[in-house]
């Protein structure tokens, strides 16, 4: 069996219950605030056996997901992309890339190992989302978006990104 593609897939308050359960205050591009229900989000995570209660203050993530969502957060660089209903965001991570999918209600984590593919994988993706803004950002720098041309948009991504290709593996 081979799989291309692994994906975890969480509603925003869930992810937001998560990054606080790892102590992320936050990643650029995902929208962050006040939990709708925190209570019922833990609840469905632990039901959903992402998260394990291990007594009454200590609760243990999936290591999969944490990893994931750790290496996000410890980003060389990032890009994103943004339409009117998502957002895109493309993490050089220290270990392996993450690409996180976000719109009004949910989240994707999608881990992947080589930039190459990441690359293809979220040029893809923001050609078909109809992306109206996008936006380049190394770790310790400030967000700075710039409006999406109505064509050439897939080209001006991919010479950013190749600027990140050298990056030691």
């Amino acid at each position: 069996m081979k799989i291309e593609r692994i994906a975890f897939r969480f509603q925003k308050d869930e992810m937001q219950v998560l990054m606080r359960l790892l102590g992320i205050e936050a990643l650029p591009g995902v929208e962050t605030g006040a939990a709708a229900d925190e209570e019922r989000a833990l609840q469905g995570l632990i039901d959903d056996g992402i998260v394990q209660a291990v007594g009454t203050e200590t609760m243990l993530v999936d290591r999969a997901v944490s990893l994931t969502l750790l290496n996000a957060a410890a980003h060389e660089c990032c890009a994103m992309v943004e339409s009117e209903r998502a957002r895109m965001v493309l993490f050089r991570g220290k270990l392996f890339d993450v690409i996180v999918n976000t719109n009004e209600d949910m989240s994707s984590l999608c881990p992947v190992r080589e930039w190459g593919q990441a690359c293809r994988q979220f040029l893809q993706e923001a050609a078909r989302m109809q992306a109206v803004r996008f936006a380049f950002m190394e770790k310790g720098t400030d967000l700075n978006w710039e409006d999406a041309p109505q064509d050439g948009l897939t080209e001006i991504l991919r010479q950013k990104l190749s600027l990140y290709s050298g990056r030691e593996d």
